[in-house]
């Protein structure tokens, strides 16, 4: 009788063996999927969003920053289009952070003297 008990186990520790190899195998080419394929570049690259204002439901202009240039893009239906382009500027309270300072920004890009348009 004993050895009709033992069978189940064993098929059982098999089983769990057969698992756990399994898991390790998928773990080892996972490493090595990391390691070996191309890595993408993480932040820190050439081009920076500066700010970016909804100008309708699909539509946006987008301030992107470029070496040391700002370009105003205009992003909608798929298209991305240059509006107008100016040196970047690196006083911290000419940046836009917020949508009133970006609309100023915006109207000297477009060349008028405020942040209204009028």
């Amino acid at each position: 009788m004993g050895a009709g008990v033992a069978d189940p186990l064993v098929g059982a520790g098999k089983t769990a063996l057969a698992l756990v190899v399994v898991i390790a195998l998928i773990l080892i080419v996972c490493a090595a999927l990391k390691r070996f394929s191309p890595q993408r570049p993480r932040g820190g690259g050439a081009l920076k969003v500066v700010a970016s204002q909804p100008v309708g439901q699909r539509e946006r202009v987008v301030l992107v920053e470029v070496d040391d240039t700002w370009l105003v893009l205009g992003v909608g239906a798929g298209r991305v289009e240059k509006l107008h382009s100016l040196p970047a500027r690196r006083d911290p309270q000419d940046a836009p952070s917020t949508p009133g300072s970006f609309a100023r920004v915006l109207a000297h890009a477009r060349g008028h003297k405020g942040g209204q348009d009028g």
